[in-house]
């Protein structure tokens, strides 16, 4: 059965005192700079769109955010939002306004192919496949004055801690004017991308079947609807809407054993190419959901 992650308890189990900055995605925590003010009267923060060519969608901008161990800013993100994986702790002694602007420079990255790209690194998956990698599939840079990161995995129900492998200091923009990315690393943020898939799906069986989510151990929870969504997509399921549909079908009616997969009369359009994917997604969830219906009727019948 799975249980409720305690992710105050996991950050008491990373070194103490050491947490100066709350790094928050813009996008996924709305309406965060207001949320700043309902908790703390004057909260220091920086927008890091601000000042940039994306001033203009500032409001889902990433903010780097002035935190200290008793901090009810950090004490709000750990109770509700960790869990969502909207940003992650980072420790550094560097001013505020300093540590900002060396973020800012990572805000476009050059890919392989030669145009400029945004590198959500508010994201703690991507933070994390930046800094967590080894050689070509890292970006070493990015460390610059930051001595240390806590990233909430909501997979695994852990903070991941990655130390900076040494001392970098600040990233000075005339000595490196622009942030290259490798072949290995835009491999690196694919898997993030299709990581995000799962995390949603995982999500959406935590908010919709809570029964499922309850009762199967976290691990197998996760390790199915990676399987699920790998062989959705391998097969054509590549809408998000789609991809709903089959987790729909894993909160109704669980999964057999992988072996037996490809023969359940629901599962084995999961392994065929489809005209229509979408629709045949829907069917399966609707077959789904009315096989459970029939189950649950039997079994009012047979306890009358």
């Amino acid at each position: 059965m799975s249980e409720a992650v305690d992710w105050n308890r996991g950050l008491r189990t990373l070194p103490p005192g050491q947490w100066h900055y709350l790094m928050v995605d813009g996008s996924r925590w709305q309406g965060v700079e207001r949320r700043l003010y309902d908790i703390e009267e004057t909260p220091v923060y920086a927008n890091l769109f601000f000042g940039t060519d994306f001033a203009s969608v500032a409001d889902v901008g990433p903010l780097l955010i002035a935190v200290d161990q008793n901090s009810r800013i950090l004490g709000d993100f750990v109770q509700s939002k960790a869990i969502e994986e909207s940003g992650y702790l980072v420790s550094s002694d560097t001013a505020l306004d300093t540590l900002a602007e060396q973020f800012r420079h990572f805000i476009l990255a050059r890919h392989p192919l030669g145009y400029d790209l945004m590198l959500r690194f508010a994201d703690p998956a991507v933070v994390h496949a930046l800094l967590g990698a080894d050689g070509a599939a890292s970006l070493s840079s990015f460390w610059g004055s930051i001595k240390a990161v806590a990233i909430p995995d909501s997979l695994k129900g852990q903070w991941i801690h990655l130390d900076a492998p040494d001392h970098q200091g600040a990233v000075e923009k005339d000595k490196v004017k622009t942030v290259e990315l490798t072949d290995p690393l835009i491999d690196q943020m694919e898997h993030v991308d299709r990581r995000r898939l799962v995390v949603e799906q995982v999500q959406h069986i935590d908010a919709f079947f809570p029964n499922r989510s309850q009762q199967t151990p976290r691990l197998q929870l996760v390790e199915s609807l990676e399987y699920l969504c790998s062989q959705a997509l391998s097969n054509g399921y590549t809408s998000k809407r789609a991809l709903t549909h089959w987790a729909n079908v894993y909160g109704y009616i669980g999964m057999p054993n992988t072996t037996d997969i490809p023969l359940h009369s629901i599962y084995r359009h999961l392994f065929e190419r489809q005209d229509d994917p979408e629709t045949a997604a829907y069917q399966a969830a609707v077959t789904a959901q009315e096989q459970v219906k029939d189950s649950d009727m039997e079994q009012s019948g047979s306890a009358v």
